[in-house]
């Protein structure tokens, strides 16, 4: 895969993320008292939103490539979303917005995602990942729970292969980034050009 594909698709990949991190955002400073801190809230959300994938960076730089595997590091939503509540303590906004985001991109990764096996939801009580409306063994299931052991037998996607099936090719991912960005963009661009002018 070429170097334009290959940020091509990295970049579609994130449109998901960055929307659910731009309209929460978005809803979060519909809050009364809160309208003045637009600046910093937007590029909150979408880091939040985008943040559990920093994982992939780890993975390319500890094993020098990137397979779907990446998500077994720092997707543990018991562990990132609690750190984030505790924060709310102290910065409630901030706090909040972040942990809102961090589900978001947690539930991106586990419904209906079928290039995956689901995350570890239950991180540190359990070691199985959790996927829901995921097909497993020819069956979509409501929750589809993964072993170790049933992992450990899975060929993770390696990148170029993933990004050609989910998002360089035409197909529900890749219009679902697309949608998803878009939508994102209008609701959000107009609030802030009431802002700034």
């Amino acid at each position: 895969m070429g170097p334009i594909r290959l940020v091509y698709g990295l970049t579609v990949s994130t449109f998901p993320d960055v929307m659910a991190g731009l309209l929460l955002a978005h809803v979060a400073l519909k809050v009364p008292g809160h309208e003045g801190l637009w600046l910093l809230a937007y590029p909150w959300g979408v880091f939040w939103a985008v943040a559990p994938d920093l994982d992939a960076a780890l993975q390319i730089f500890s094993h020098g490539e990137l397979d779907t595997r990446h998500r077994d590091r720092i997707h543990k939503p018991l562990v990132l979303v609690g750190i984030a509540l505790l924060s709310a303590l102290v910065f409630p906004f901030f706090g909040l917005i972040a942990a809102a985001c961090l589900v978001a991109h947690f539930l991106d990764y586990s419904i209906g995602n079928d290039t995956g096996w689901g995350i570890k939801w239950l991180w540190p009580f359990s070691e199985n990942q959790y996927g829901f409306f995921q097909v497993k063994d020819g069956r979509r299931r409501p929750i589809a729970i993964w072993t170790p052991r049933e992992i450990a037998k899975i060929r993770p996607l390696p990148l170029n292969e993933w990004l050609e099936k989910c998002y360089i090719h035409f197909c529900f991912s890749s219009v679902r980034s697309w949608v998803s960005l878009t939508l994102a963009i209008g609701i959000v661009t107009p609030g802030i050009a009431a802002r700034i002018w």
